[in-house]
């Protein structure tokens, strides 16, 4: 049969491109595929090839991230329905959780929104929407056409992992379950009801499962995440011939959701410590830092070339190490290209576990990651100089040990199916779950 599939990203570059081989996957094998972005996000998915439909108002993550009042903090923390470990880290995801749901079901500002994304969902009738992991608005609209719901995860399942330690508690049947009850009071305005299936989909699509498998137990789909980025003509000194006796090449990113969602805050780290640990080393440094990054007067070493971006998966398979925050799409990125990696991990959602994943494999290091801190606020960082980034990255080079994980770790993950070899599976799923909806 020839599908309709909806896909709804969170409004990010980073998590639309994430979502685009899967979605290239599908229209290749002759299915209908649409994104359902806000207008300001309509473009970066008519740059993959593929068909934008826009609802709602500009959303700008960055904005909707301080836009919560101090004094309104205690009442958040309060809501039931996701238990942390009591971490300052493991709060801020919470919170992250609390507020993707809550902007699309509490937010007055944002109720015409979603039901400019109910209305086109239900206009188009697809059978499968596929929508991000924190995208929680794309399964209200799934539930409300009588789609099924494929949940796609960026990373490390922290939803479930909460939900699940909630719904364990003792006496927690007993509270008021604000996760619960503001999604179905959404729902409700559809005719449609809450079950758990509206938090975790009909089934989990994982692109990285290698590096964060799912929890046990979910129905769950692992997908080969090929590795695609924002697209853009290459340079010169990118597509040109290296001879063997050039220098090797290491890559200084700190990824693009830094930029465009979070404000040039290069979570918390110091670019001057990470130009400073790669100043004199015997390699060419391609950083992917916009002015904007580098504090005023920022001196830029000889050996570090910076351009405000080039893709991934053309500039990694000509590198020999790559030094990043940690984030999802820079590190299968630089699976693919098997290349070591030195991961200075940031605290936004997952990236302590990617860099344990990629540790694990030995095809990489970590330097700096941050201690536990109390819900109060975030840990101290051990060891974060420009001479421990110096000489992990010289082990990176140096030692051809990495090199052999890397490659390890990047057949580990052709062992699963790529996204044209999970099309039958995701044909079969629909088949089964979208009547129940319907």
């Amino acid at each position: 049969m020839t599908m309709r599939v909806l896909f709804v990203p969170l409004a990010a570059p980073s998590h639309i491109t994430l979502m685009v081989p899967l979605a290239w996957a599908l229209q290749t094998a002759g299915h209908e595929v649409r994104f359902a972005v806000p207008p300001n996000h309509v473009d970066t998915v008519l740059r993959t090839g593929l068909m934008a439909v826009p609802f709602g108002v500009d959303v700008d993550l960055g904005d909707s991230e301080e836009a919560m009042p101090e004094d309104e903090a205690p009442e958040w923390e309060r809501l039931a329905g996701l238990d942390t470990d009591g971490s300052y880290r493991d709060g801020q995801i919470r919170d992250q959780v609390l507020g993707a749901i809550a902007a699309y079901c509490a937010v007055d500002l944002l109720e015409p929104t979603m039901d400019e994304l109910v209305a086109l969902a239900r206009a188009w009738e697809p059978d499968l929407v596929v929508w991000d992991n924190v995208a929680f608005h794309g399964s209200v609209a799934a539930r409300a056409a009588g789609a099924a719901s494929a949940r796609s995860l960026v990373g490390v399942d922290h939803v479930t992992r909460m939900r699940r330690v909630f719904l364990s508690r003792e006496g927690a049947a007993a509270e008021e379950d604000a996760v619960a009850g503001l999604l179905a009071d959404r729902l409700d305005r559809y005719g449609a009801t809450f079950d758990e299936a509206v938090l975790v989909g009909d089934w989990t699509v994982n692109p990285l499962p290698e590096a964060v498998p799912a929890p046990s137990g979910l129905a769950c789909l692992s997908v080969r995440q090929l590795p695609f980025t924002h697209l853009e003509a290459l340079p010169d000194w990118l597509t040109g011939k290296r001879a063997a006796t050039d220098p090797p090449r290491v890559c200084l990113t700190l990824g693009r959701s830094v930029r465009d969602v979070r404000g040039n805050d290069n979570y918390g780290l110091s670019v001057l410590d990470l130009l400073t640990a790669v100043d004199g080393l015997d390699a060419e440094v391609i950083a992917t830092l916009t002015q904007e990054q580098l504090p005023p007067g920022t001196p830029v070493p000889d050996n570090v070339r910076l351009v405000d971006f080039v893709p991934m998966n053309a500039l990694l398979p000509t590198c020999a190490a790559v030094l990043h925050h940690g984030g999802a799409s820079t590190l299968m990125a630089a699976v693919w290209a098997r290349v070591p990696q030195l991961i200075v991990p940031s605290e936004t959602w997952d990236e302590r576990e990617l860099a344990a994943a990629v540790e694990g494999f030995g095809a990489g290091l970590t330097v700096g990651a941050a201690e536990p801190g109390a819900r109060g606020g975030p840990g101290p960082r051990a060891g974060l100089t420009p001479d421990a980034l110096r000489a992990a990255l010289t082990r990176l080079l140096t030692e051809p040990a990495w090199a052999s994980g890397a490659a390890a770790m990047r057949r580990a993950t052709l062992a699963h199916p790529a996204p044209s070899e999970a099309v039958p599976v995701l044909e079969r799923l629909t088949a089964e779950l979208r009547s129940p909806h319907a």
